[in-house]
This record gives structure tokens, C-alpha cells and sequence, in this order.
């Protein structure tokens, strides 16, 4: 992961600590402070993980949104119930859209195709470590295959995935979110954006 240039930052050198599963790269690099002089060369530990991309599945006609469960190591690793409720997501490949992304990881993730795609936000989930782009996109989805035995247990056997489907009511989303038993935070975000823009995306879109 080489830096970009920025004329108000210095680079020096770069290394990889470790590589596996995922990857730690170490910088030193001089910044440029606010009074315009720099600062010493100091040496930060990045854990490099590129593009990622969650789905937000909404049908407007049932007005129901869909959450999956699956287990988070990192979650038990801080004492949190493992088992997350979250939503579809997964990693872009290099060059790979966004978009693409997301089509792919909504079908291999649910079984169910995504009609429309709105971009909600891209952000930093954590700037101070975590080298890593999200792109949190709302998918429109007929989530009504789900009342007629559409399997609720889905995902990559081959990644170990086992991904159980979990339709609600978008009433209660309020609710979820209140009850605390949502602990991932893109889930969170897109829970309240969806929040503030449900009536009117129900209304643009006929419902």
C-alpha cells in the first residue's frame, strides 16, 4: 500500500510487519503542523484492508429490511456477544466497482438480487489504525421470496461463512437500535440513515 504524494507530509521509509490473513504495514513519515513547520519523523503501524461494501437491504413495498447474523471473532475477542447483526458485506477485488460489489455480495450472502443501488456515505470506520474505505449503499430488494421458503441459512462454504437471514419490520428498527443488540457500527450507521430517509425513498418510489 504505497502512499499517495501530499505536499504536506513527508515519507521516509515502509515496511510490512506481518502478513496474513491480514496485512500490517509500518510507515515513518514527517506531517506538517498547523504553524507550518514539521514535526519530527514519527512511526505508525497501519493494518491495510482496501475496499469494502455493505448493502442495506429495503423493500419499500413490504417496508422490511433485512439483517443477517454470523459470527465475529473480533467480538468475542472485546467481551460482546460474537453471533452480530449486521448486513451483507464483503471486499472489492482490485479495479472491482463498488456497485459490482455489491450485487455479488448481497446474492452470495442472502440468494436475492439487489434492483437499486443508492450510495448512503463512504467513510473511515476507524482513521486511527485501519487503513480501510467503506461504501454503505441502500439496495432496494423484493424481500417477499422470504415469505415463501426462501432459505434463511446462506453464505460460502468454502470461506466458512454460515450467514442466517433475519427479516424485520422497518417500525421496529427504532427499537433495535435502542435495545443495544446492534454492536457493528456500519449497521448502526445505515440503520439511522435509513431512519431519516425511509418515508421519502417510500414515497419516490410509489409506496
Amino acid at each position: 500500500m504505497p502512499l499517495p504524494p501530499h505536499s504536506k507530509l513527508k515519507f521516509i521509509a515502509d515496511r510490512i510487519v506481518y502478513q496474513g490473513y491480514l496485512r500490517v504495514q509500518e510507515f515513518t513519515l514527517q506531517f506538517q503542523r498547523f504553524d507550518h513547520s514539521w514535526s519530527e519523523p514519527i512511526t505508525r503501524q497501519v493494518l491495510a484492508r482496501g475496499e469494502a461494501v455493505v448493502v442495506v437491504p429495503y423493500d419499500p413495498k413490504l417496508d422490511q429490511i433485512l439483517l443477517i447474523e454470523q459470527f465475529r471473532l473480533p467480538a468475542w475477542c472485546r467481551g460482546i456477544e460474537p453471533w452480530l447483526l449486521e448486513f451483507p458485506a464483503g471486499m472489492s477485488d482490485a479495479g472491482e466497482a463498488p456497485e459490482t460489489v455489491a450485487r455479488r455480495e448481497m446474492l452470495e450472502e442472502t440468494g436475492l438480487d439487489v434492483l437499486d443501488l443508492r450510495l448512503m456515505h463512504t467513510f473511515l470506520p476507524s482513521p486511527g489504525a485501519l487503513a480501510e474505505t467503506i461504501h454503505l449503499f441502500l439496495g432496494r430488494c423484493d424481500l417477499s421470496p422470504l415469505q415463501t421458503g426462501h432459505g434463511l441459512i446462506h453464505g460460502k462454504e468454502d470461506e466458512a461463512e454460515n450467514i442466517r437471514l433475519v427479516p424485520m419490520a422497518a417500525d421496529e428498527m427504532g427499537d433495535l437500535i435502542d435495545s443495544g443488540k446492534i454492536a457493528n457500527a456500519t449497521a448502526l450507521l445505515g440503520l439511522y440513515w435509513l431512519l431519516r430517509h425511509r418515508a421519502a425513498l417510500r414515497q419516490a418510489w410509489g409506496f
